[in-house]
């Protein structure tokens, strides 16, 4: 590339004085010199045309074109490496750097030339192979280099494929990393894929590193955070299992490692670990509730009433009426497929915990009818292994939670269930986000709402304050999601009273009645059920209560700061879903004021020189705690809220937009090991939080848009996987008939992503589009929208991160359904198929749109061993057996028809 001074025509100044003279033909001075020439009727010289001519042509030859700019690059990374070959991260660079050698017009080419692109990537594809085998030439113990070598060598036999990766397992056993890439490897596998020897993979995997972090295989000691990687290896593996429909050997093994470290006898303690799991099958095989179900008391009040142990069996959660359901359904007399489906659900949402037998009535494990529902301790054993730290038991009851479809509402990033579901903030920074994808298996209510009831209410005694806040704080989530789901008027004002209800007794708990966390969140729900009155109530009776503490000399606590800040940002009209009239700046300004303390007055008005007081507080606090640390990232940004909003409120827009570009900077430019935490995270909360302002202020006064656009393009270039920004970026551009600049960012952005969030989003975009046009009758204004929306899905589903994600190859299939083309739907599902082996949902969605293939897809489920819990055989058992009752009914009326007749021919 040129230097910029020289791809430009040089001018010199006095020619430019020339021209700009005023004259009779040129009174404004703004004619060049040539047109003042000809307006006077005179000749250019020829000398300066012909100058002018070959200056241009001089730079035109001398422009860079994308094939050069490709070889100067390639050139560059050949010498670099000739001097540098045992630098792997150069390598790894070089391998990255061949998917920017595609040109534009290539990855965005018609419908109609998708075979060129695909000859272009697989060009692509075997080059890196060649770069990677040269790599390992020079560098034959780089584990990196040996793993991007086999993720690419899917080309290769499956056996020879899997034999290297096993190799490769086996010299680096204590690598956790590595584990999850080989286990990835095998879920998506699709010819080696089944069920069970996916399953036993992952309970070799936590029994090997369980046995490298006792010390037991002296040549591999542990990697730091080995436990917490087998926490994660633990809840994927329970994700696999839910979505191969095998729920009672997930929710089996969560209630299994809860037990073995929240329940463990404190005598047990000091044992190996191996004696532990010893005493742990006599309980586990004794027939007591476990954890989550009724009357469930623990593995240690187990082992200390052992002699007593009668007192604690109970009947396991079953479920009545069932099979009445399922003749209900049979008596319908519906084809073999809707049949098939029906009963399948029933099952699937009535028979989702483990079966045990009722040991009072004399029940066996031979009784089982379903053998699969049936999970034995030799089912659970490889799942164990001790967890020490508290945070990580937090984890593991927030993934039981997450398994029984609980979600926290504050994390998830769209509420549309219509585009997308489950999608969360946190699942953006996992290995396998694309394994966290599957909508929830629907389950019975009366027994799920019971379990759930159990978890929260079993596992709060197992920790501190702050993890019983936090499990709180997702119970109180888990009743309002129920009263989201509500339409009806009457029914959510019902809904309501009795969440109020399940709230305000929460608050009434002893442990409880002083956690500002609670009632801070019990004042947002009540201002998000319009009782604006109740929520301003609850806050003024905490700042009361705690007015010393806001008076005192030392900042206040972390959860009096965030509620503060919450309440400002509520009067502001910049929280909740019901918005204010007419924001009350007056009282914000009281409450900020107070934080720094101030005198808090309900009524009065802040006098100057407090808010000078405040302005100089504010500043002083956050300048230590940038320079010192020692807080949180969270209670750094509710100050910077805080601080944010006193100065809009005083001064105006331009300060306010100070403080936050101040802090955004600051934060920036902080290193990784700060003691403010997660760096990153504060800096995406930040931008968020500013982002939100502005919108806010662009709704309530007139500014121009770009200022918006600018800082959330800046908050994009800095997280373009944050999902929150995503969102935000496409609601505002939504509110556009053009689509051109979320296309283009997308357009720009997704070949260099490392995340299926930016998929799914720009995905979200074009589906929404594509509704707005049909809905208003707009489509004949873009034709071409449907077919830009396949190259996306084609795009995607080619894409090696989001290939293996069953939602967007649901997406897919729904897409193509409604467009009509049958051809295309089925070569679109059997790809997904084979991508997404474990998937039930994707199987389940083949048979609805294919309902003549119900034989062929069972069989396939058979086949990899995904669950199947109404086999084929049953249902041709009982729909034959309903025909043949009505045979056998029109018989006997024929016969009594024939007797009658007799009988009056007699007559």
């Amino acid at each position: 590339m040129l230097p910029i001074t020289e791809q430009f025509l040089s001018v010199e100044a006095n020619s430019c004085h020339d021209v700009l003279v005023e004259t009779t033909a040129n009174p404004l001075g703004i004619y060049d010199k040539a047109t003042t020439m000809y307006i006077q009727g005179k000749a250019l010289e020829t000398v300066n045309v012909e100058k002018v001519n070959s200056h241009s042509s001089e730079s035109e030859n001398t422009k860079e074109t994308f094939d050069d700019w490709v070889k100067r690059h390639v050139a560059e990374y050949n010498k670099r490496l000739r001097d540098n070959p045992n630098d792997t991260e150069l390598w790894l660079e070089f391998v990255k750097f061949q998917d920017s050698t595609i040109p534009k017009e290539v990855l965005l080419c018609k419908p109609s030339e998708q075979e060129k692109r695909k000859k272009r990537g697989l060009f692509i594809h075997e080059k890196k192979v060649a770069i990677l085998e040269k790599a390992l030439q020079t560098n034959p113990a780089c584990l990196n280099l040996k793993m991007a070598h086999l993720d690419l060598c899917d080309l290769w036999d499956s056996k020879k494929l899997i034999s290297e990766w096993k190799k490769l397992v086996f010299v680096h056993i204590n690598n956790c990393y590595l584990w999850k890439k080989y286990l990835y490897f095998l879920q998506c596998h699709f010819v080696s894929f089944s069920f069970s020897s996916i399953l036993s993979e992952y309970h070799r995997c936590l029994s090997t590193l369980c046995t490298v972090m006792e010390g037991s295989i002296k040549t591999h000691p542990a990697l730091p955070n080995t436990s917490l990687h087998m926490l994660e290896i633990f809840i994927e593996m329970c994700d696999f299992m839910k979505q191969c429909g095998h729920t009672e050997k997930a929710v089996a093994s969560y209630q299994a490692l809860i037990e073995y470290n929240l329940y463990y006898p404190v005598s047990l303690r000091a044992l190996p670990h191996k004696d532990k799991v010893l005493v742990f099958e006599a309980f586990w095989d004794s027939g007591v509730a476990r954890f989550g179900e009724s009357q469930a008391e623990g593995w240690a009040k187990w082992f200390d009433k052992k002699g007593d142990n009668l007192s604690l069996i109970t009947t396991s959660m079953r479920v009545e009426g069932e099979n009445e359901i399922e003749d209900k359904i049979i008596e319908q007399k519906l084809d073999r497929c809707q049949t098939w489906m029906k009963l399948e659900n029933v099952r699937e949402t009535h028979n989702w915990l483990p079966w045990r037998p009722d040991v009072s009535s004399g029940e066996t494990e031979d009784q089982c009818e379903d053998p699969d529902r049936l999970v034995l301790f030799d089912d659970i054993i490889s799942c164990l292994f001790p967890i020490e730290d508290k945070k990580m038991k937090l984890t593991l009851i927030l993934g039981f939670l997450k398994l029984a479809n609980v979600h926290n509402a504050n994390v998830v990033v769209s509420h549309r269930k219509d585009e997308f579901q489950q999608l969360e903030t946190q699942s953006a920074r996992d290995f396998n986000i694309s394994r966290l994808s599957i909508p929830d298996v629907e389950f019975l209510p009366q027994i799920h709402e019971t379990f759930v009831r159990n978890i929260f209410q079993q596992c709060l005694p197992c920790f501190t304050k702050v993890g019983q806040t936090k499990i709180t704080e997702h119970w109180i989530e888990y009743h309002l999601g129920k009263l989201n789901d509500v339409t009806d008027k009457k029914q959510r004002k019902a809904k309501a009273k009795e969440v109020r209800k399940f709230v305000k007794g929460l608050l009434k708990l002893e442990d409880n009645r002083n956690n500002l966390e609670l009632y801070d969140r019990y004042a947002q729900l009540e201002w998000t059920l319009g009782d604006v009155e109740a929520a301003r109530r609850v806050y003024d009776t905490v700042l009361e209560s705690n007015t010393a503490e806001l008076n005192e000399g030392s900042p206040p606590s972390e959860s009096l700061v965030c509620l503060c800040s919450h309440y400002v940002q509520l009067e502001m009209g910049l929280l909740g879903e019901q918005e204010v009239q007419r924001a009350n700046q007056h009282k914000a300004l009281q409450i900020i004021c107070q934080m720094v303390h101030c005198p808090y007055q309900q009524e009065g008005t802040s006098k100057s020189l407090q808010i000078l007081k405040a302005k100089q507080a504010y500043t002083n606090y956050i300048n230590r705690v940038l320079k010192d640390g020692g807080e949180s990232g969270d209670r750094v940004l509710n100050w910077t809220v805080c601080y944010a909003l006193l100065q809009y409120i005083t001064e105006g827009l331009t300060p306010t937009v100070d403080v936050y570009e101040h802090m955004i900077e600051k934060v920036s430019k902080m290193e990784d090991k700060s003691p403010l935490g997660n760096l990153e995270k504060l800096h995406e909360d930040l931008y968020v939080s500013y982002v939100q302002f502005l919108q806010w202020h662009l709704k309530h006064n007139i500014a121009p848009l770009s200022m918006l656009r600018n800082v959330l393009q800046m908050a994009l270039e800095a997280h373009p996987q944050s999902s929150r920004l995503l969102w935000i970026f496409i609601e505002l551009e939504s509110q556009s008939n053009i689509a051109g600049r979320v296309r283009r960012y997308f357009n720009h952005s997704l070949p260099s992503s490392t995340s299926t969030v930016p998929w799914l989003m720009a995905i979200s975009a074009e589906l929404r589009r594509l509704t707005q046009l049909t809905e208003h009758s707009q489509a004949f204004y873009e034709p071409g929208a449907p077919f830009r929306l396949r190259s996306l899905f084609e795009r995607a589903v080619e894409n090696p991160v989001t290939q293996h994600c069953p939602l967007i190859w649901r997406l897919f299939l729904k897409f193509e359904s409604e467009l009509g083309d049958s051809q295309r739907l089925q070569g679109v599902l059997y790809r997904g198929l084979q991508q997404c082996p474990w998937a039930k949902a994707l199987y389940f969605d083949g048979i609805a749109y294919f309902p003549n293939k119900l034989q062929e897809i069972v069989d396939l489920m058979t086949e990899k061993e995904v669950r199947v819990r109404a086999p084929l055989e049953e249902i041709d058992l009982l729909i034959g057996h309903v025909e043949d009752d009505d045979k056998i009914m029109e018989n006997e009326t024929d016969s009594d028809n024939e007797d009658k007749m007799q009988t009056e021919t007699v007559t």
